[in-house]
């Protein structure tokens, strides 16, 4: 978790993707989504058209050389596993906002 300003947070954890949210006049938080879009738009991973005998030799090819029913294994999120670190990218010395921050994780990226 890192306050962007006095009313903006960004949040990282577990789902793969930071997520932004502001305070309200009221006080309370509310979710303002995430930088990460899913490219779809209906929360799916785009899939490749192939034949069916193809597909079929994808999936067999994959349960016995990884374990594992599919090809495709690539979340739409642009971090694959779990985000550990949110820092500013700006020189934040003397700000009070920030403009821009980067993420880590577990997978290795680090994402600006």
């Amino acid at each position: 978790v890192m306050f962007l300003s006095d009313t903006v947070v960004v949040a990282g954890g577990h789902n793969f993707k930071p997520e932004l949210y502001q305070r309200g006049k009221e006080g309370s938080w509310e979710y303002m989504g995430s930088p990460d879009q899913n490219s779809s738009g209906n929360g799916s991973t785009l899939k490749k058209a192939t034949s069916n005998f193809s597909a079929a030799l994808d999936i067999w090819a994959s349960k016995t050389t990884r374990g594992v029913e599919s090809n495709d294994q690539s979340l739409w999120t642009r971090h694959q596993n779990v985000i550990t670190d949110i820092q500013p990218y700006a020189n934040a010395q003397m700000a009070t906002k920030i403009d821009a921050f980067s993420t880590s994780g577990l997978d290795g990226r680090i994402i600006i």
